[in-house]
């Protein structure tokens, strides 16, 4: 059973090369969004309740404020909004599938939660200097890598001075995983901890710390998933 697994994994990710990533994440979000936004878990009712994690996590990192704005960056399903909404303002979740923001419409129906499309590009159809917080997690690192870049420039644009942006990436220290080709639209692209910090500060971020998924000082790893905050500094 293993090996079939196995073999099927790398027949979709060969096919996955011939899609753009908004083709692919539509279908996902219309064929396998659960599995789409987590392979943790196998419900809907799971993968929501699991949104509760992200929630309590940026609360221990301290970037939530009851009177501020939010904006997830690849909401999926808006496991993240249904807890995140009793803490925050207003929740507001982009995401390239039509397909996932739709579900998440309907499964998180609430008045200060709103769920919007985008072109998978940039943010251009928010304003400037809006939120309080910008967060994503399981989301660049499948991104190419001009394409966080980018995304990581127009998250500055988007805060509020003294703003913070938090997010997961996966780090590989030693170079141990091959790079995907640039075009595929999940293949999971590594960093190491500098690169990241490089581009943190290119786009005008200071004040950058790492942790863990818990919140707790960043462990050193060769290997794995690390947190990223980092602060837009008021005008002097």
């Amino acid at each position: 059973m293993g090996n079939t697994v196995r073999v099927l994994s790398r027949v979709k990710y060969a096919a996955s090369r011939s899609l753009s990533p908004k083709c692919y994440w539509y279908l996902m979000g219309k064929l396998k969004p659960v599995g789409a936004v987590t392979s943790r878990h196998d419900t809907v009712e799971a993968s929501l309740a699991s949104g509760a994690d992200v929630e309590a996590l940026l609360d221990h990192l301290g970037v939530l404020d009851p009177e501020a704005d939010t904006l997830h960056i690849g909401s999926g399903l808006g496991r993240v909004e249904e807890h995140l909404r009793l803490r925050v303002r207003h929740c507001h979740g982009v995401d390239v599938s039509p397909s996932m923001v739709k579900r998440a419409r309907r499964l998180v129906a609430h008045p200060n939660v709103t769920f919007r499309v985008t072109d998978g590009r940039d943010l251009s159809a928010l304003p400037d200097g809006a939120f309080a917080l910008v967060y994503s997690f399981l989301v660049f690192q499948h991104l190419p890598r001009p394409q966080f870049r980018r995304y990581v420039g127009e998250a500055w644009a988007k805060l509020v001075p003294g703003g913070r942006l938090v997010f997961q990436m996966l780090v590989d220290e030693e170079g141990r995983h091959p790079e995907p080709p640039p075009s595929h639209p999940y293949g999971v692209r590594y960093y190491t901890r500098a690169d990241v910090e490089d581009v943190l500060s290119a786009a005008g971020f200071t004040g950058v710390y790492r942790t863990d998924q818990q919140g707790e000082p960043d462990k050193a790893i060769t290997e794995g998933d690390i947190v990223f905050v980092a602060t837009k500094p008021a005008p002097t």
